[in-house]
């Protein structure tokens, strides 16, 4: 059977798990809400997946499952998050920015002005409570499967962080089989924990997209008879590299990406405006000055390159018939129909070259198999790097690791049941922080406002937009501000000032208007120096209210996990 049957085969039983796994049309099983009729709640965290990689969003790549979801309700198109994953997980369970939480810097990666200081614990704080902890005292059952990152030892590890079951690979990620090997040569396995018992051996068919799929239907299936609400943290790794799928799945997109990044780039951008994700017609952030264009490179680069790309794509889809499987369990139940369901990644695309973290450079080649036949296999490490990333992330700029727009704009889909929304897109600004009091909210525990007079960084309850009671999430004075590695960003209303540390910097803060130029393509400071000003004393109230301390040492921006 050709690449092309087998991807074709494979699509029809992807279009069959859409159908049977998340449709909430009248004919399923009649909706089970909780005793005390509160929904249950379902988050779905992606791993460094581009704001226009998802069908929903424009992208080639099929996703009907998540796609489904969008279609039931809301897709966010202004939505922000952190520059890597720790950030906003702690961010998202916590509803506490990332400064104030203790990942102000990723773990092990604190300067020397940072170690020891508030903020920079490199572990979600213990005093504070996470979402789960709140849920779960209100009645809630708490479930989390897949990836942590949020601190080892044991007292900060999902179980004893309010979630009454759980399986989570602690790391910032792993090799997807049963091998685990770490992503770095100082940390040569990775650790798993169920239910807080250290995993010693993996299934030999384990592969990660599929079992963290499994054990959430695992939790839930064992509660079925439960009257209870349930709150669901579901955290795939893939498509974190390495990419590494079983092998039936290796040829999903043979052939799909052949005419290159800078074609798909612009594909991604016309489709972005077609779906009207976008209020204007933005200029596209141009390719990067490192990345060559894609006819300079040599036939055999091209055809390696591409395979890349195709195994990007064919992780996404295989995740996606995961969370169908998620889906169909729910539906079956009967509670499928009274479950809130979030879809968000955690950062921008990954597109840092990878060979640059710690000894990479020279542990990769002698330690894994990087052939071209064997890119996606058990053995294999794969990365993308910035041409796909760039087309990731389009039409904005740069990628993971970044306080520009390629870095924290990411895809959002929220759906309500009963919200009468479906398939909207909203426009208007939100973030990760406004998750948690979200959550909160629908579970009755509070009204989602953020604390009077409070003009830091804080989340405020998505409900009344979502419900359409509300034309925007903040008010006109809020602010909310980014930093990591030394970038550093803060944006109010449409006006938002950008300092890149680094080759992608220029040593000032640059400025931005993201009403008209949401790819940040026109530097406007010099034209307008009050604006830079005004902002410029908003970032400062940021720093002082969230301990922002900036590195006093420059660092490998690679090094964003």
């Amino acid at each position: 059977m050709t690449g092309r049957c087998r991807s074709a085969s494979l699509w029809l039983i992807v279009a069959l798990l859409a159908v049977a796994g998340c449709s909430r049309a009248a004919d399923e099983p009649r909706a089970r809400p909780g005793s005390d009729g509160r929904p249950n709640m379902l988050v779905i965290l992606l791993d460094d997946v581009g704001f226009s990689d998802l069908g929903a969003y424009g992208g080639e790549i099929r996703t009907p499952n998540i796609d489904r979801v969008a279609q039931d309700g809301i897709a966010f198109s202004d939505f922000h998050v952190g520059m890597t994953c720790s950030p906003t997980r702690a961010m998202l369970l916590s509803g506490v920015e990332h400064h104030l939480a203790g990942l102000g810097n990723m773990a092990g990666m604190a300067s020397n002005n940072q170690k020891g200081q508030p903020g920079y614990e490199g572990y979600l704080v213990g005093s504070l409570e996470t979402v789960a902890s709140q849920l779960g005292r209100s009645g809630y059952r708490t479930y989390m499967s897949g990836k942590w990152h949020l601190g080892y030892g044991e007292e900060y590890q999902p179980h004893s962080r309010g979630f009454d079951r759980s399986f989570a690979v602690l790391n910032a990620g792993a090799s997807h089989f049963s091998d685990m090997r770490g992503l770095v040569e100082y940390q040569p396995k990775a650790t798993y924990v169920d239910d807080g018992k250290v995993v010693e051996q993996l299934p030999d068919d384990f592969h990660s997209s599929e079992f963290f799929a499994s054990k959430l239907i695992e939790f839930i299936d064992a509660d079925s008879g439960s009257d209870a609400p349930f709150f669901a943290y579901f955290a795939p790794t893939l498509p974190h590299w390495p990419y590494q799928l079983p092998d039936v799945y290796l040829d999903l997109y043979a052939g799909a990406y052949d005419d290159g990044y800078d074609a798909l780039r612009e594909r991604r951008f016309a489709a972005v405006r077609k779906k009207a994700l976008l209020s204007n017609y933005p200029e596209s952030f141009p390719r990067l000055d490192g990345v060559a264009a894609w006819n300079s490179l040599s036939a055999d680069e091209q055809r390696r390159e591409a395979r890349k790309m195709e195994l990007y794509a064919a992780s996404v889809e295989h995740l996606d018939m995961q969370i169908g499987r998620i889906f169909s369990v729910l539906q079956q139940a009967g509670l499928l129909q009274n479950t809130a369901i979030f879809v968000l990644s955690d950062n921008g695309p990954e597109g840092n070259d990878r060979s640059r973290v710690a000894t990479n450079a020279e542990w990769l080649p002698r330690t894994w198999d990087l052939s071209y036949q064997n890119m996606g296999k058990r053995d294999s490490y794969v990365y993308y790097g910035a041409g796909w990333a760039q087309a990731s992330a389009a039409p904005f700029r740069l990628f993971k690791s970044y306080a520009s727009e390629g870095g924290t704009r990411v895809p959002m889909i929220v759906s309500l049941p009963g919200s009468g929304r479906g398939g909207d897109v909203e426009r208007s600004f939100a973030t990760v922080l406004d998750v948690a009091p979200t959550l909160r909210q629908l579970a009755g525990l509070d009204d989602g406002t953020q604390p009077a007079g409070s003009s830091a960084t804080r989340g405020r309850s998505l409900l009344p937009v979502l419900n359409g009671t509300a034309i925007a999430i903040h008010d006109r004075n809020y602010r909310h501000g980014w930093e990591l590695f030394g970038h550093r960003a803060l944006r109010a209303g449409d006006w938002k000032i950008l300092w890149l540390a680094g080759d992608q910097g220029v040593g000032e803060w640059q400025l931005y208007n993201l009403a008209t130029d949401p790819g940040e393509t026109q530097d406007l400071a010099a034209e307008y120096p009050q604006k830079v000003a005004e902002l410029e004393e908003f970032w400062d109230e940021y720093v002082r209210q969230n301990n922002v301390i900036l590195p006093d040492s420059s660092q490998d921006r690679a090094f964003g996990f």
